[in-house]
This record gives structure tokens, C-alpha cells and sequence, in this order.
């Protein structure tokens, strides 16, 4: 079978919304055709699958999502990229997490904790080792699992219930599902599944990107094969009533380009009784908004638009000058940026990145060298193009060695920024 017949056949296009099955769905938003943006490998390059990035609105229950659904095995595999500790911010930001559910819900010794999308384990590790019962599922856990304390069992496969009980006597009394509620082809079935193994007081933490803040900060990196939904407090609110839970408490924060964070536990729980004034505030600026409006959508487009034509210039520009312009950070969210404004090698000839196993891989469909940090800081580049632009603030606070010996950063988004 040749390579553009297999993309072909592997992709597929929904006709029913993916929350409450509705016919009703409409285009909002198109970002073109891109090469898995998750996949980096040393060789094949031209064997990863593309398809496009389009998103549709159920005109029923509001759920945003992605017109198509790819392969998970072409996703997860052993060529998927991201790792979740990688960085002190993002470790300190999963122990937050864990507070933030700590919050809502009291844990005794003994009680069984799940991560749900467990990746390297560190969300885990910020339960204290020993006390609980802490268990992780993850098919992509299988490339860390040297990571992770001998207490913490671990199942190298997708969540469902006969999973979890696999390796767990008891109900869970917290579940977590960080960064992967929107990768879900049924979410509803996710929710019932979820339901059937949390203990009758617990507590579901869910954090996912958030379609309010996608849209005001021209996110659209968040767009990706992976992310089939992108969510509102509304559209969740109805997965969850569909589950036999609700909501209790929500709290925003600036994680990969604007997230939110919810609380859900079952709707007899004696919990239901402490909805947070953070929840009732978000779901009131929804609706006073309109988020979902075409207007909004209009808007996002456009904005879209222009920041390509401002990065692309600016890259051109550089080039012309003679200045020297590497990638700082190689990511699934950094490929979309890359491959929507059509960046290649001849623009940024490397990119370097803090994770030792995509040295001497490349980027997908724009096939830049990637190679360790350590690599491109010696070559004194002019610039670094930050693609993990959304972790800001944390690498202008470690790079200030770098920005005094005169390397200039770019940030892509929200809006084009040089930083110096």
C-alpha cells in the first residue's frame, strides 16, 4: 500500500458528535493539513501520517472537537514525545494538583490513589511514598517505568475498569486525568468508567486545556491530532451528568496556553454541598461571553492568520540579515506552530531540547535536526524561537545567563515577542 493511500485509510471523519451523539456539527475553525505532530523519529519520516486540524461545534451540547480521529497506535508509540518531568515547574505544578485535590477530599493511609495517563510517574510522586496506594495507567508509561518507585503499580495500557482492578482491591479515593481528557474518543464512556471505580466521597481532578482561554490567547497550538476535544465548563458539565457526577470546584492557571482545572465527584457524594465560588464564576462568564459563538471563532481565525505572517517575516528578515536562529524546545505543541506557518531547516536549521532521547531525532512533516540543549547553546546562536512559549516565564528565569551573553528570544504566541 503506498504511503498516501495508508494516511488516507488511518484517518477518519466523524459524522456524530463524540459527547451526545448529535448529527448536528458544523465547521468552525481550519488550520490545514499536518504530519502527526506528537511523532519524532530518526528515520521513516515520510511514513508518519497527516490529515488535517479542523474543528467542528455540536450545535447541541457546544462540545468544540476535532473533525477527524487518527490511529493511537501511529500516536502512542515508541516515537511519542512528550515527558511529563522533564522540568521544576512542571513537577511543582503536579504536586499543586495534588493539593488542589487534597483540598476537596480527605485521604487516611491506605487508600488507593490513580493516575490516569501516569506518563513517567511524577504526578505519583508527589503522594507520600508509602502511605497510599498509588497506581498509574498509561500505555506510554512502558518507556519510564526505571522512573518509578517499586510501591506505585503501574498498567502499560489504556484506562478502563477492568485495568485499574487489575492491580487495585479498593475504589480509588482520588482520580487524576491530567492533560488527557481531551484525547478521548467517547469521553461519556471515559466518565462512566471513571464513576465505576471512584470511591463513593471521592474526588475526579481533571485539567485540560480550555477553550475560553485558547481562544483569548491564540493558543491554536493546542490544536492537534492527539486533542480531539476542547472543552468549556458546559460541554463538560453535560459528559459529567451523563456519568452521574457534577462538578464542585474549578480554578484556571496558565499551563500550556491557558488551562482549567475541575473537581467532579459523584452526584450522591456529601461532597456535592462545597461547589467552589471559583466554578459558579467560570460557568457564569461563559454564558455572558458567548464562547461559542461564530463570532468568537471569526475572531481566533483571524488572529491566527496574522501571527503566521508575523513570524514568518520576522524569520525571513533574520535570515537576511545573516543572524543566526535556533529552536528552543522540540514539542507536539511546537510542531503545530511549525508546520501551520510552513518553518523548516532552512529557517531554523536545529532545534534544541533538554530531553536526551530526541537528540539526533527529527521534527515531523517540517523534518528539523533536533539535538541536545547543550549542543545548540554552544553554537551562539542570535536567537532561540521559544515553541514551548507557554513556560514563559520559567525559561526567561533559567536562560538569564543566556540572554546577558546576547542571545535574543522569540516568542511565537500569544503574538510575536522578541525578548532580550
Amino acid at each position: 500500500m503506498d504511503i498516501e493511500k495508508r494516511r488516507t485509510d488511518l484517518l477518519t471523519s466523524i459524522k456524530n458528535c463524540r459527547s451526545c451523539n448529535s448529527k448536528d456539527i458544523r465547521v468552525v475553525f481550519e488550520l490545514g493539513n499536518q504530519a502527526l505532530s506528537g511523532v519524532f523519529r530518526s528515520e521513516n519520516l515520510d511514513d508518519i501520517i497527516s490529515g488535517p486540524l479542523t474543528l467542528v461545534k455540536c450545535n447541541q451540547c457546544t462540545l468544540v472537537q476535532l473533525q477527524h480521529s487518527y490511529p493511537l497506535n501511529e500516536m502512542y508509540n515508541e516515537g511519542y514525545g512528550y515527558r511529563s518531568g522533564v522540568t521544576d515547574y512542571m513537577r511543582q505544578h503536579l504536586k499543586k494538583i495534588i493539593d488542589f485535590a487534597n483540598k476537596n477530599v480527605l485521604l487516611e493511609e491506605g487508600d488507593y490513589v490513580l493516575d490516569i495517563g501516569c506518563n513517567d510517574g511524577t504526578l505519583l510522586d508527589s503522594y507520600e511514598e508509602g502511605k497510599y496506594n498509588r497506581v498509574g495507567i498509561d500505555p506510554v508509561a512502558i518507556k519510564y517505568l526505571d522512573s518509578y518507585h517499586k510501591d506505585i503499580k503501574v498498567v502499560t495500557d489504556f484506562f478502563t475498569k477492568d485495568n485499574y482492578f487489575s492491580v487495585a482491591s479498593e475504589k480509588a479515593k482520588i482520580v487524576t486525568s491530567i492533560s488527557m481528557f481531551y484525547d478521548l474518543e467517547n469521553p461519556v464512556s471515559f466518565a462512566k468508567e471513571v464513576a465505576s471505580i471512584l470511591a463513593e466521597d471521592g474526588v475526579w481532578v481533571i485539567e485540560q486545556s480550555y477553550l475560553p482561554a485558547m481562544l483569548r490567547q491564540n493558543s491554536y497550538d493546542t490544536i492537534c491530532h492527539e486533542h480531539l476535544e476542547y472543552y468549556s465548563l458546559t460541554a463538560v458539565e453535560y459528559i459529567l451528568q451523563q456519568a452521574g457526577m457534577t462538578l464542585i470546584d474549578a480554578s484556571q492557571n496558565e499551563v500550556n496556553g491557558g488551562s482549567v482545572r475541575l473537581a467532579a465527584v459523584h452526584k450522591k457524594s456529601s461532597l456535592t454541598s462545597k461547589i467552589s465560588p471559583e466554578a459558579i464564576w467560570l460557568i457564569e462568564q461563559e454564558k455572558n461571553h458567548d464562547i461559542h459563538s461564530d463570532n468568537s471563532f471569526e475572531i481566533f481565525q483571524n488572529n491566527v492568520d496574522r501571527q503566521k505572517i508575523d513570524l514568518v517575516k520576522l524569520l525571513w528578515e533574520l535570515k537576511k540579515k545573516g543572524k543566526t536562529v535556533i529552536g528552543y524546545g522540540a514539542s507536539t505543541k511546537g510542531n503545530v506552530i511549525l508546520q501551520h506557518c510552513g518553518i523548516s531547516s532552512e529557517l531554523l536549521p536545529y532545534i534544541g531540547d533538554i530531553t536526551s532521547f530526541k537528540d539526533g531525532v527529527f521534527t515531523p512533516g517540517t523534518k528539523i535536526p533536533v539535538i541536545s540543549m547543550d549542543k545548540a547553546k554552544a553554537m551562539n546562536p542570535d536567537y532561540f524561537l521559544v515553541l514551548p512559549w507557554a513556560f514563559r516565564n520559567d525559561i526567561l528565569l533559567r536562560e538569564k545567563e543566556t540572554i546577558r551573553n546576547g542571545t535574543k528570544f522569540i516568542f511565537p504566541l500569544p503574538f510575536v515577542e522578541v525578548v532580550s
